[in-house]
């Protein structure tokens, strides 16, 4: 897979989160930008900074201490983990695409 598989074409919808998450459930995250400068929005609007896609683990990294993970593959789940710094709270969204082959 590539970050624009992984990623960019897909349709993300927050089903979880903490309560001092910025994302928030129900929110539409975005990823936009290239693997080495991935940008991330909530609802149209940027958030958690600048963070960097590794193909080999399928994680973005945030230069501000933030990782998102692949969790789950049907349906596709994302999980946004805080690593300190000044970014607090935690989420999972699933892919929402419409038209994809993923079954439960």
């Amino acid at each position: 897979m590539t970050y624009e598989d992984d990623y960019v074409k897909r349709e993300w919808v927050v089903d979880w989160a903490e309560d001092d998450s910025i994302c928030k459930e129900k929110d539409r995250v975005l990823f936009l930008g290239s693997r080495d400068r991935v940008e991330i929005l909530c609802e149209g609007n940027p958030v958690y900074g600048v963070g960097m896609y590794d193909g080999m683990s399928r994680t973005i990294e945030g230069e501000n201490g933030y990782k998102i993970s692949i969790i789950a593959e049907k349906p596709l789940r994302i999980e946004f983990k805080a690593q300190g710094g000044v970014i607090a709270g935690s989420w999972t969204a699933e892919d929402h695409m419409t038209g994809h082959e993923d079954t439960e």
